[in-house]
């Protein structure tokens, strides 16, 4: 007998009850199956949602408080270090702006950074004085190793001054 024919024959008996005892097993296998692939990918959720309880408008009003206080509070902690760093480059001989664009990370790396650019930055500027006190001309246009200055640097993009310390040091 071919498989055709058998099917054929199993689907003109589905209602006999011997057809019926011999499916009953392989269906309940893969019901049991798919219902348990059905508790692991939906049932925890559908727990979760069904037990936590409605919040009420005071629950929510709180919430939306704490949230609105956290924002304030990191706020104000990013304003606070900002104003650090500012200080600290300020205190280096560095421009209010190029500190602005300093202020990233933590304090430790700032202060790394800042201290890196202010050396660069007076390497550089003894070096022209050296090169123009002996009749040297300095190269004109364009920010060059050659003429940075406070100016040209508070100009600058972050990117712009990372960008050229790596000038400075390969330069000097």
């Amino acid at each position: 007998m071919e498989i055709n024919e058998a099917i054929e024959t199993i689907k003109s008996n589905m209602e006999s009850e011997q057809v019926r005892d011999f499916l009953q097993p392989i269906k309940d296998q893969h019901f049991s199956k798919s219902l348990e692939t059905w508790k692991q990918n939906n049932l925890s959720e559908l727990i979760k949602q069904s037990t936590t309880e409605p919040e009420s408008p005071a629950e929510i009003e709180l919430k939306k408080l704490q949230s609105e206080l956290e924002k304030m509070k990191a706020d104000s902690e990013r304003k606070e270090f900002e104003s650090q760093v500012l200080a600290y480059g300020m205190s280096r001989g560095l421009p209010e702006t190029v500190c602005k664009n300093l202020a990233i990370e933590n304090m430790e790396t700032a202060k790394g950074l800042i201290d890196n650019l202010s050396g660069q930055i007076k390497s550089v500027i003894e070096t022209e004085r050296i090169k123009i006190a002996s009749g040297a001309t300095p190269k004109a246009g364009g920010i060059t190793p050659s003429n940075f200055n406070l100016e040209t640097i508070s100009d600058m993009t972050t990117k712009e001054i990372y960008s050229n310390l790596n000038t400075l040091t390969k330069d000097n």
